[in-house]
This record gives C-alpha cells, structure tokens and sequence, in this order.
C-alpha cells in the first residue's frame, strides 16, 4: 500500500513545537455562523464563568469546553476538545471614537499580557497578545475615527494581533486592564490617540523589539527536514490564514477558509501516490510571504502550490486561473491579482521593505530560467487536466509578479481556484464534492508533471 507522509511545518521556536501540536484550534472555528450566535454565547459566558472562577483556569477550561461545544451544537461545527488549550479567549470588543480619540476595548476570560509596537509605511499599531485566542465575531471591530483600516487574527499558536491603521500619526495607550464584577474576566481598554510626525518616529526608534518576536519573516530558525530526502516532494500553500484572511465572499466566505479545505484535501490524494507532502499551514494561522517560501526551498521541494480564490469589482467573472511568475504582468488582471497577494505581510503588520536582491550570475540567471521553464510546464499541466471539468477564464494561464513564487530553484505556481466575488464560484468553492473533484484533477496535473520531469520517482 502506497505510504502516506504528509507533514505541516511551523517556522517557529522548537520549544513552541510539542505543546502546540497538542493544543485545540479553536481560533479556526470563527464563522459566520458562529457571529450569528455570539451574543448568546457572551451571554452563557457571563453566566458560566462567575460560577467556574473558584476553581481558577481549570474552570475556565470547562467554561470554554461548554459555550464551544454548544456553539457546535447552534451551528453544526465540528471541534476538538479544548481541555489542552491554555490560552486566554477574548470573548468581546468594541471600538469607538472619533478624529480625537479611539477606544478599544476588549474583554477576556483571564488577565491578558499585551505588548504594542508601531510600524511605518504605511502607519500602523499593532497590539498583540500573548496565548491568546481573539474569540469574538469579525464584525465587532469596524474602523472610525482616527483608525482607517483593521485587521485581527491568530499570527500563530501563541500570539494573536489586532492591526490599526491610521491616516495620522497615532499611538496607542493601554489605559487599563480590570477584573470584571462578578469574576467574570477582564476588561483591558486601550486609547487612541492623535501624535505629531516627530513623536510618531520617536516611537518607531524607541521599541525595544525585534520583528521576529512578532511574527515577522525572522522568525523562521533552524532546517526543516523531510521524511524521505529522495522523495518526489510537493509543497501545498493554502493562501493567506489568521490575521489575513484574503478575499470575502458574497455570502461572507473567507478565502483562508476555503484554501485550507482544499489545500487539505489535495494533500490527501497527492499522499497516496507515494509522494512527500508539505503544507505551509494547517490550520488558521498566519505564514509570512518570505517563509511560505522558505518551506519550499528547506524541503527541496520539487514543486510549489500556493492556493487562492480572490475577489474582484467584476462580479460577473469567474473561472480558474493558473499564475507563474514574472517580471513584467501578462495583464492588467494578473497585475490587480498579484497587487493584492503581495500584501499579505503588510495586512499582518509586518515591515515590508525593499524586495531582497537577486542572486547575481550566469549560473544564477540560468537556474531561474530553468526554473520558470519547468513552472510553466506545470501550469501546462493544471490547465490540461481543468479543460472541460472546470471552469476557467479566459486565457486562464497567466503570470505576474507574485512574491510567493519567488523560489529562484523551485517550480512555482499560484492557482486561483476561482472568484469569491462571484456567486457561483463562491457556492462551488465551498462545496466538498466540488473540491473533491477538482482535488483529483489537480493530483492527475501534478502526477503527470512528475513523470515527465523525474520519471525515476513513479
């Protein structure tokens, strides 16, 4: 029987490794459906946790093991048990003000540990929190006043962010963190408010951090290491996750979700054919741009898949799309898509400098070269196998400057299963039967490209 090594890999502290792996994924579990029943669930938790705090976070282990299983029950989600689960849950926010003062305020079933640093271009405050889950409906946190933009999400198993961008200069104060009445958690409200440029860039060179301890792209420490070192060896990269979670849907489906389903399931059907997989992410958590590509280039891999389903103004079109990397875009499509890809990093709140500088050289020039040759005999292949069983746009192969491809000795390509954007795509993207079929294609593509290239490994 053919061996199945399939392997999720986490650039992060080894000591993180373990324990994570044990550690429930109730973070991933926010749905629409969940926001729906979220003022109930609030409501249990004011009931539920002054009852549990005698008994200290055990308690509060049953209480999260209670409101998430009766969330199961009002929603049909499947979850794991929580009782391995440490973390603080935030289970409620708000954000209100004006162009003069933002408060946000936030409430939680334990004492949280926060932290708040800044980042320019473009200006943001990024408030994380340490073993935390962020709980509450997506919906709670809308942008006013002097906060423009906002993003809040897992960066991983042990942090969660709230991004806050500011057309002005703005810091962000932790006003204070209170037990509720009633032993019913705590409240921590933070104030925003407006700064000069000067004071802003005092704050900038004055944090005492690294972009590494927040989820940046140095975070990635040590090798890792493949099962089988000889194996044909894919890398599937279910796009965006966590704090970034892509495009939105017309009925509300988040593009990390659908990625993750079906960067799943084709992780499935490649492992039966006795090849070695490797999934960026498997569950919602954020991968920077850089490391994303680093798993591919540390597993040598054969071949990289990053997953997508974007969003457009056109709502009319819809189809699958398969990208390749280049310079220059193929179109002002391609362009628009590979824009919004590369933004990834800076919707985490990390720094985003200038692109590293390529690797000079005739051989250099000459192993990027091959490499785009081979990608495209991949893209070849995707098509071939989608002609006739699934939609595509028109002139569906197509290439741009996308930063997750950038592998110089890696065949890369990026594939848009389709458009949330459009009704129908979105009803197909979140149908099991539909990804299951298209899983298959997307296995015979990837399997047909391997005997080509390396006959020896069938």
């Amino acid at each position: 029987m053919a061996s199945v090594r399939l392997r999720a890999v986490r650039l992060s502290p080894a000591a993180h490794g373990a324990n994570a792996a044990n550690r429930s994924r109730m973070g991933r579990r926010r749905t629409t459906m969940a926001s729906r029943t979220a003022e109930t669930l609030n409501a249990l938790r004011r009931t539920f946790v002054g009852k549990d705090r005698r008994n200290g976070r055990a308690g509060r282990g049953l209480v999260a093991v209670t409101l998430f299983t009766l969330l199961a029950y009002m929603t049909g989600i499947g979850i794991e048990p929580a009782h391995a689960d440490d973390r603080c849950l935030a289970f409620s926010a708000s954000l209100a003000g004006d162009a003069k003062q933002v408060k946000l305020v936030l409430d939680f079933d334990c004492k949280p540990d926060v932290a708040i640093h800044y980042v320019d271009k473009p200006r943001r405050i990024l408030v994380d929190f340490s073993d935390t889950v962020l709980g509450f409906p997506e919906k709670s946190l809308v942008p006013t006043g002097l906060v423009t933009r906002l993003r809040a999400g897992a960066m991983g198993p042990h942090r969660a962010r709230i991004v806050l961008q500011t057309d002005e200069p703005a810091r962000a104060h932790l006003e204070s963190v209170k037990a509720n009445g009633g032993g019913a958690g705590y409240r921590a409200t933070f104030d925003v408010t407006p700064v000069s440029a000067s004071q802003f860039s005092d704050l900038l060179s004055s944090q005492n951090w690294r972009e590494a301890e927040t989820g940046g792209v140095d975070a990635a420490k040590g090798k890792t290491t493949s099962g089988n070192a000889s194996a044909f060896t894919v890398v599937i990269d279910p796009g965006h996750g966590g704090i970034d979670g892509g495009a939105v849907g017309v009925d509300e489906t988040a593009e990390k979700t659908v990625t993750l389903a079906f960067a799943k399931k084709l992780a499935a059907d490649l492992g039966g054919h006795d090849l070695h997989v490797v999934l960026t992410r498997d569950d919602d958590t954020f991968v920077s741009l850089a490391d994303r590509v680093k798993i591919a280039r540390e597993n040598d891999a054969d071949l990289f898949v990053s997953i997508h389903a974007d969003s457009i103004s056109v709502k009319s079109l819809r189809g699958a799309t398969v990208y390749t990397l280049s310079d220059n875009a193929s179109d002002r499509l391609a362009n628009q898509i590979a824009q919004s890809e590369n933004r990834a990093d800076a919707v985490a709140g990390l720094k985003v400098g200038s692109e590293p500088k390529a690797v000079a050289g005739i051989l250099a020039d000459l192993t990027r070269r091959e490499t785009r040759r081979f990608s495209g005999r991949l893209s070849d292949s995707v098509i071939s196998a989608f002609t006739g069983d699934v939609d595509l746009i028109n002139n569906p192969q197509r290439h741009a400057g996308f930063r997750v491809l950038e592998a110089p000795d890696v065949p890369s390509v990026l594939v848009e299963l389709g458009f949330l954007s459009n009704p129908d795509d979105e009803k197909q993207l979140i149908d099991p039967q539909w990804r299951a079929k298209v899983a298959g294609l997307m296995t015979k593509a990837i399997l047909a490209y391997r005997d080509k290239v390396s006959p020896e490994s069938r």
